[in-house]
């Protein structure tokens, strides 16, 4: 993903800080790499993650059930 980067431009907004750094460890325990950073006038995000068989029949996971919620 890239889009239009101006050094400077408008505040920033507020965050965790904890956006890419989260996005590099997620790509590093499916055993791909996440890259991001100015690129002349664009910033770009690209990540590269493994396709295998097991990735292509697991489903994804997008509910947590009552027993995995912490009391």
């Amino acid at each position: 993903m890239s889009s239009p980067y101006r050094p400077g431009d408008g505040p920033r907004a507020p965050g965790s800080g904890a956006g890419l750094p989260g996005m590099r460890e997620r790509a590093a325990l499916l055993g791909g790499t996440l890259t991001a950073g100015p690129g002349g006038d664009r910033w770009t995000v690209h990540a590269l993650l493994p396709l295998t068989e097991h990735t292509l029949t697991r489903p994804a996971r997008t509910e947590v059930s009552d027993e995995e919620v912490p009391a």
